[in-house]
């Protein structure tokens, strides 16, 4: 019930012209303070406590006690396990680890949003359904990866390469997805036309559609023993978890959604280029949002991993949406496209409610 009565709270200052500072750290605050509490009904949580209880305080792993540290088979990276040894000195509650966490992930969250729009809470908002609910409380490493991520974006812009790069890996040692982001410094700041990018997605959606039937999955699966061996052992255990998985049907909203999404962030560069406001964190933005998309057409087979890559990117497209209401200039066109935000991220968050994964959410609020 609390989270409906948060989202609705949002939903209500996402509508203020501009935001107050008081109220957006009493929202961080106890957006932080309820991260434990939804944490601890996820299913990863008793794995972490496990693991924690058994992991050893860095003083002794320093020492050479350490047979724990070095040999856990959770393959969990030595960012999160140093991160926890430090913890284990001072205390022996892993719900501690989990509040410095998401408070480090919330305050990354505010420096982030604090600049890119006259109202944080028209950011948040969407943060709050498609990130805190469903990956900041259940999946603690990625999303302290994902922060990292964040915080590194404004290096892409600055063209300060070793910077981001040392963000990307930072990252990588909190979770392993964030192997591939460093790459993406190459990709992203460049501006692609509408053409090229409509053609690269009609291209996906006939391999999407099985018009031409390519198995991307069969060509990495041939690919990655050319790889060296501790990438190639990671592909190959997640790849191998996809026996586990029941490939959805191809036709479910969100291929319906993702296409729909793609057209109007293309509608929405347009406007913005031609009213001056199209900036460089922008293009940045789109590349990101128009990527999310491609990973899902083209990598539809990989169920499991494209879940969790798609992660870092799924909230970039509502910068460009928030922007563009804030750049609208009649009043009552705020308003409307202000409520079809909301009712979007409304519709989004009962999806997720009901989706099993995430049951554990109406029970501990």
């Amino acid at each position: 019930m609390l989270l409906i009565i948060l989202f609705c709270l949002l939903a209500v200052l996402s509508f203020s012209k501009k935001d107050n500072n008081r109220d957006v750290l009493i929202l961080l605050f106890v957006l932080g303070a309820i991260s434990i509490v939804l944490s601890r009904g996820s299913s990863d949580f008793p794995i972490y406590k496990m693991f924690y209880d058994k992991i050893e305080p860095l003083y002794l792993v320093i020492l050479g006690y350490n047979d724990y540290f070095v040999n856990n088979t959770l393959r969990v990276e030595s960012g999160f396990k140093i991160l926890n040894s430090v913890f284990k000195v001072f205390t022996n509650q892993v719900e501690v680890v989990y509040l410095f966490c998401n408070f480090f992930i919330l305050l990354i969250i505010y420096i982030f949003f604090r600049t890119k729009s006259q109202n944080f809470f028209k950011l948040l908002l969407p943060y709050f359904v498609f990130v805190f609910i469903t990956t900041q409380v259940a999946i603690i490493r990625q999303a302290s990866a994902i922060a990292v991520f964040f915080y590194s974006i404004q290096f892409i812009t600055d063209r300060k390469f070793l910077n981001y790069f040392s963000g990307t890996f930072i990252g990588f040692l909190f979770h392993r997805s964030a192997l591939f982001l460093s790459l993406l410094y190459f990709v992203v700041k460049k501006e692609y036309s509408s053409k090229t990018v409509i053609i690269t997605f009609t291209i996906g959606m006939l391999l999407f559609l099985q018009v031409f039937h390519f198995s991307f999955l069969s060509f990495v699966n041939g690919l990655i023993v050319y790889l060296p061996d501790s990438i190639s052992e990671t592909a190959s255990f997640y790849i191998a978890q996809l026996k586990d998985f029941e490939v959805p049907s191809r036709f479910t909203l969100g291929i319906f959604e993702n296409t729909g999404m793609m057209f109007l962030l293309i509608w929405m560069r347009f406007r913005m280029k031609k009213a001056g406001t199209w900036s460089d964190f922008m293009n940045i933005s789109f590349n990101f949002s128009i990527l999310y998309i491609f990973i899902y057409i083209y990598f539809f087979e990989f169920t499991n991993i494209i879940y969790r890559i798609n992660y870092y990117f799924i909230f970039f497209k509502f910068f460009i949406i928030v922007r563009y209401i804030e750049s609208l200039e009649i009043k009552d066109n705020r308003m409307i496209a202000n409520f079809i935000l909301v009712l979007y991220c409304g519709i989004m968050l009962i999806v997720r409610l009901k989706q099993p994964a995430f049951y554990y959410l109406w029970y501990p609020l």
